[in-house]
């Protein structure tokens, strides 16, 4: 959607006489490689990266056309079969045979003897999901203790309103080094994240630019539970800031995007085309819809099931008409024809533009283009967001990595008979842990039939907890829609038999305004196991599957959620006559963490008896997304409580 934008509006050439001295057109590797020496330390470790180098070399060409070649080079030693089996293919970064001007591939065995590789061990595959075809190296004679080497060099189109480079990664990596050369009429602006040192410019080259970090060594960053990996590796973000041959700076600013972006959103539309946008307005038959959020759902509703949304560039479907006329859109298109409606409709909205914060959180300190990834509708009036190119959200449920995060806003102004817009950088809070629930009400009489007893179920979802099955449900078929209601039910009671159910407020109109509520009955051995004369009921697993945290290692990452949530969940038996309870008290749970007296995560159970009836309430909800690292352990301590309860067996003995 950026790189759409911006090529539609912001395309410009720079040019300069300037001379361009130094050149990576002719880098090379060391023409006769030996293994390198690893420390005890490192030979123990399943697999190390030896070297890491990026390079990116702007230069003029003939034309005096900016141009970009780009150097990865990286040596990877491999110390188990694991490492071995991850690294045995060899994927080549590029579609455009065209784009590629040297790649040289080789394999240093535990021996030391070298194979290289050449075309002939290229194969091809196909990518599932895009069905593009894959080229990748098929790399042989790989043992323990080998070293994979290879290095590309390839023709890249500039990227220059805003790139990121990550440099560290799951392994540890040596040898770590970053390089931008430019003209020295370009100067471009860095920043660093995550304790990534800060680019620096030679200052003893006048010819050209050259900025650079480096690093001995990088830690991997492993993958740890409820943590944001990929947000939290080092990186940095480059863009060009000014242009010394024309004494221009500052290209890539938000407020140049904002008005860029209202003159491709809310340019004039054709007589024809408003014929066409009219008669699908028509169509929707908003007359039923009461207030403006009523026809904002409705009209989002109908697009959402009526339209598709393509994630690749096609200029007639980015075209306002064209979108119309197929029901097929870009994710420019889309947002352009739900913002012709709005406009149309007199409804006053705004366009923000985040990135997912599971990617890349927004710096609203550093104005760069590669956070604006990611497009939505706000609603001033609601303080809803609305994201158009997402089928499965609806108003006010964005996807859950866009919330908590910044964004930037641009608001429509008006100057005279001058139209244009500003831009805004505001926070997209996240939404309270009352908007997403997963309630459970479950009855049984063990009373009746202790051995396989009836469950009468009532589950109640709101918020992302009902999104998967409330937003899908309108494109299933009546078989898959039976499948998924009996799903409802077996996430509960794996082994449920006899199942019947029914879901209310099924359906994408309903999300966001109605929980989804499946009723169900159904018989289950799962949850009771005879024991001599004793019966266990693991009434602990009527609330479901439960994480559990184990930390074996100190935890380096901040805990990061993808939405707030609660749980509330009511179990009620009825005693076998003749039995009674020796382990009630083992309901009882209280782990919490408390800030300004008030609880920000909780889990709580209890219970009271009533004749031969117990009743168990529990509650267990997360109200802060972020916590920092001295904080994990609550954090982990209310997980496993609800861990720990899912173990709770009550006994039942004869009395």
């Amino acid at each position: 959607m950026k790189k759409t934008l911006t090529a539609l509006i912001f395309g410009f050439t720079l040019v300069s006489t300037y001379a361009q001295v130094e050149t990576i057109d002719k880098y090379d590797w060391e023409k006769s490689p030996k293994l390198h020496d690893l420390t005890t330390e490192e030979a123990a470790l399943p697999e190390v990266i030896l070297k890491d180098k990026l390079v990116y070399d702007f230069t003029y060409n003939d034309k005096g056309e900016l141009e970009c070649t780009y150097v990865h080079h990286v040596i990877i030693r491999v110390n188990s079969d694991d490492a071995i089996s991850d690294n045995n293919k060899l994927y080549l970064p590029y579609y455009d045979e065209s784009d590629m001007i040297r790649q040289k591939v080789r394999v240093i065995n535990s021996k030391g003897e070298v194979k290289t590789l050449g075309e002939r061990d290229v194969k091809e595959s196909v990518d599932e999901e895009s069905q593009r075809k894959l080229k990748y190296f098929a790399l042989e004679g790989v043992d323990l203790g080998s070293e994979i080497e290879y290095f590309f060099l390839l023709k890249e189109s500039p990227e220059l309103s805003g790139s990121r480079s990550t440099l560290q990664g799951a392994v540890l990596k040596k040898n770590v080094e970053f390089k931008l050369i430019s003209p020295a009429n370009l100067v471009f602006a860095f920043k660093s994240y995550n304790g990534l040192p800060d680019v620096a410019l030679d200052s003893a080259n006048n010819d050209v630019n050259i900025y650079s970090v480096t690093m001995p060594e990088i830690a991997g960053l492993a993958e740890e539970d409820f943590a944001n990996v990929d947000a939290n590796e080092m990186f940095l973000v480059y863009k060009l800031q000014a242009n010394k041959s024309n004494n221009k700076s500052d290209f890539y600013r938000y407020s140049k995007y904002a008005e860029d972006v209202y003159a491709a959103m809310y340019g004039e539309i054709s007589g024809g085309t408003n014929k066409k946008l009219q008669k699908l307005i028509k169509s929707m038959d908003l007359k039923l819809a009461l207030t403006e959020e009523d026809k904002i759902r409705a009209i989002e509703q109908y697009l959402k099931t009526n339209f598709n949304v393509i994630e690749f560039y096609i200029p007639q479907y980015s075209d306002l008409e064209g979108v119309i006329d197929g029901k097929i859109g870009t994710q420019f298109g889309m947002l352009r024809l739900y913002v012709a409606i709005f406009q149309s409709l007199g409804i006053e909205h705004q366009i923000a533009i985040t990135t997912n914060r599971f990617d890349e959180r927004f710096d609203k300190d550093f104005e760069s283009y590669s956070y604006l990834d990611e497009y939505l509708i706000y609603f001033p009036d609601l303080n809803m967001h609305m994201e158009p190119s997402s089928v499965f959200s609806r108003l006010g449920f964005i996807t859950s990595g866009l919330q908590y995060n910044y964004a930037v806003y641009i608001k429509p102004v008006e100057v005279g008979d001058f139209k244009t817009a500003v831009a805004k950088v505001n926070f997209i809070d996240a939404l309270p842990y009352d908007k997403t629930q997963n309630n459970i009400s479950m009855e049984v009489d063990l009373n009746k039939d202790i051995d396989n007893p009836l469950y009468t179920l009532t589950l109640k979802e709101t918020g992302y907890y009902a999104q998967s099955t409330q937003v899908v449900y309108d494109y299933l078929d009546e078989d898959n829609k039976k499948e998924v209601s009996e799903a409802q039910v077996k996430q509960i009671a794996e082994k449920a038999e006899d199942i019947q159910v029914t879901l209310e407020n099924a359906g994408g109109i309903y999300f966001g305004l109605k929980p989804l509520v499946t009723k169900a009955t159904f018989h289950s051995s799962q949850f009771v196991e005879k024991a001599g004369n004793q019966y266990l009921f693991n009434i602990g697993l009527l609330i479901g599957p439960q994480a559990e945290i184990y930390q074996e290692k100190e935890r380096v990452l901040e805990v990061e959620n993808g939405f707030n949530r609660w749980y509330h969940r009511e179990l009620t038996f009825v005693m076998p006559e003749g039995y009674k309870c020796t382990n009630l008290d083992d309901l009882k749970i209280d782990v919490f963490q408390e800030k300004d007296g008030e609880r920000t995560m909780t889990f709580t159970s209890n219970y009271t008896v009533t004749g031969n009836t117990v009743k168990v309430v529990i509650d267990e909800y997360y109200k802060v997304i972020v916590l920092p690292v001295s904080e994990y352990e609550d954090y982990r301590k209310v997980i496993n409580a609800a861990a720990n309860f899912n173990k709770v067996s009550l006994i039942l003995e004869p009395q």
